[in-house]
C-alpha cells in the first residue's frame, strides 16, 4: 500500500522498500555487525601482517595488507551507507583471497590440517544473512558458491604443484585463530536471525492484536479539482497504539506487507472505506464525493479479492463508482493476464481504478493500454522538484500527455505550492491532492472542512 507510506506531503527520507519495518531494524543490525567484522578484519590483518614481516614472508604481507584494506573498505562504505554493495564486493575478494591461500600457503600434512577453508562455511552463513531480503539469486549464487568450495578444500589435499607451505608453527597457531573467527562470524549470524526472527513475531502480534481491538483508523485527505472543489478523498491508515500514541504508517505497513498480515488489514480498510462511503450517500452534500483506497499487491493477488469488493460494496449499498481503486505498479508484476482479468472484472462491476505512483515502477506501456484505468496519479517525487529539475518537469509533462492520449484522468499528489499548482493547471492536469489543500484527518475532521 505504497499511498499509505506518505500523506501526499513530504516523502520519508528512507527509502520505501526499508522504511521502517523488521527489514529496517534487521539492516540496523546488519549494519553494527559488519562494523565490528571491518574492525575484527583490520585487526586480525594487521596481526598477521607483523607475523608474516617477521618471518619476511612478502608475498603472504601482500595479502594481508589486501585483507586490511578490504576491512578498511567496508567500514569507510558503512559509514555512508553502502552496506550491501560493499559486503558484496567483499565477499567476492575474499574468496579468491582464501582459494588462493587454501591452494598455495595452507597445505595439510599430518601435523596441521588445513583449516582456511572453515572461512567459507562462515562467509556462506554470512551471505544469507546479508542478501537474503535483497536478492535472491545473489543469494543463493554466494551460498553456492561458497558450500563448493567448502566441500572441495574439506574433502581433498588438494594443492598448487608449486605452493610453498607455512611454517608448521604458524599453521598450528592459525588453525586455533581461523576456527575460532570462523565460529565467532557464525555465532553473530545466528544472533541477528534470531533477533530478526523475535522482532517479526512480535510486531506481527502487535498487528494482529491492532487489527482485533480496532486500534486503526482511516485519514481522509482531501482530492480537488481545478477550481478547488472537493470532489473526493484518499483513504489514508494510521494505527492508534495504546502506548506509543499514533504511530507512522512508514512504520507498520512495510512491516504489514512483509509478515503477510497486510491481507486482513486491508480488508479492514475496504470495509471501512465503504461504510463511510454509505453514510456519506446520506448527506447532500457528500453523497457525490468519491473515495480511493489503496491496495496492496497481497491483497490484489488473493484469489478472493474480486469477489471481496464486490461483496462488501454490496452489503453497504454504495454506488460502485464512488469507490476508487489505488493499484501501485508492481501489481502487475508476476501474471498479467490473471492482473488484467481482475482489472476488467473490476471495471465492468463499476469500481474506478487508479494507477498510483506511475512512473516509480517497472509496468510496461504494452500492458498499460490493456488495463481499464480511469485514472493515472503522478508520484509526488515528481512532484516535489518538477519547478527545480528539468527532467522531472519533462517526466510530469509526459505522464499527462499520456494520460491525455489514453482518455484517463492525471491527479497530481504532493502538491505543497501555489506554484506547483499553477505548473500542473499549465500542463494539462487537472485533479490535485496535497497539503496546499489539506492534511489528512480524522472523518469529523474532514467532514466539518470538505
Amino acid at each position: 500500500m505504497a499511498g499509505e507510506l506518505r500523506d501526499s506531503g513530504r516523502q520519508s527520507a528512507w527509502p520505501t522498500h526499508l522504511a521502517g519495518g523488521p527489514d529496517d531494524d534487521y539492516r540496523k543490525r546488519l549494519e553494527v555487525a559488519y562494523l565490528v567484522a571491518s574492525v575484527g578484519l583490520i585487526v586480525i590483518g594487521v596481526f598477521w601482517l607483523g607475523w608474516f614481516v617477521w618471518e619476511s614472508r612478502w608475498d603472504l604481507v601482500t595479502l594481508d595488507l589486501i585483507y586490511v584494506g578490504i576491512g578498511a573498505y567496508l567500514l569507510s562504505r558503512i559509514r555512508t551507507r553502502g552496506l550491501y554493495l560493499a559486503a558484496m564486493l567483499c565477499q567476492v575478494m575474499l574468496f579468491f583471497m582464501l582459494v588462493a591461500i587454501c591452494v598455495a600457503f595452507d597445505v595439510p600434512d599430518t601435523i596441521a590440517p588445513r583449516v582456511t577453508h572453515v572461512y567459507f562455511l562462515a562467509l556462506a552463513f554470512l551471505a544469507y544473512v546479508t542478501f537474503r531480503h535483497v536478492s535472491r539469486p545473489m543469494t543463493n549464487l554466494l551460498v553456492g558458491l561458497y558450500l563448493g568450495a567448502f566441500i572441495v578444500f574439506a574433502s581433498t589435499n588438494f594443492g598448487y604443484e608449486m605452493a610453498d607451505p607455512l611454517p608448521e608453527r604458524v599453521r598450528v597457531a592459525g588453525s586455533w585463530i581461523n576456527s575460532v573467527v570462523a565460529v565467532a562470524i557464525m555465532c553473530g549470524c545466528m544472533y541477528i536471525l534470531n533477533s530478526d526472527f523475535a522482532a517479526r513475531s512480535r510486531l506481527g502480534r502487535q498487528l494482529t492484536a491492532a487489527l482485533a481491538q480496532n486500534q486503526f483508523e482511516l485519514y481522509y485527505q482531501p482530492q480537488v479539482d481545478s477550481e478547488g472543489t472537493v470532489k473526493g478523498a484518499e483513504a489514508l491508515l494510521r494505527w492508534n497504539h495504546p502506548k506509543r500514541g499514533q504511530v507512522p504508517p512508514g512504520e507498520f505497513i512495510p512491516a504489514a506487507e512483509q509478515l503477510g498480515v497486510m491481507k486482513p488489514i486491508g480488508s479492514w480498510v475496504l470495509n471501512s472505506a465503504c461504510a463511510r462511503l454509505a453514510q456519506w450517500k446520506g448527506e447532500p452534500d457528500k453523497a457525490g464525493l468519491r473515495l480511493a483506497v489503496n491496495v496492496s499487491p497481497q491483497q490484489f493477488h488473493d484469489e478472493d479479492f474480486v469477489d471481496e469488493v464486490k461483496q462488501t460494496v454490496e452489503q453497504h449499498g454504495i454506488d460502485p463508482a464512488r469507490l476508487e481503486l489505488e493499484l501501485t505498479e508492481s501489481i502487475v508484476i508476476g501474471d498479467v493476464e490473471d492482473v488484467i482479468g481482475k482489472m476488467q472484472s473490476l471495471a465492468a462491476f463499476g469500481i474506478a481504478l487508479s494507477l498510483d505512483d506511475f512512473g516509480t515502477g517497472y509496468s510496461s506501456l504494452k500492458y498499460l493500454k490493456r488495463m481499464p484505468f480511469s485514472q493515472l496519479k503522478i508520484d509526488q517525487s515528481f512532484v516535489r522538484d518538477m519547478l527545480d529539475d528539468d527532467r522531472n518537469a519533462a517526466i510530469v509533462r509526459g505522464i499527462i500527455q499520456l494520460g491525455r492520449e489514453l482518455h484517463l484522468s492525471v491527479i497530481a499528489e504532493g502538491v505543497e505550492t501555489a506554484e506547483q499548482q499553477q505548473f500542473l493547471l499549465a500542463q494539462g492536469c487537472t485533479e490535485f491532492q496535497g497539503y496546499l489543500f489539506g492534511r489528512p484527518v480524522p472523518a469529523g475532521e474532514f467532514l466539518r472542512t470538505a
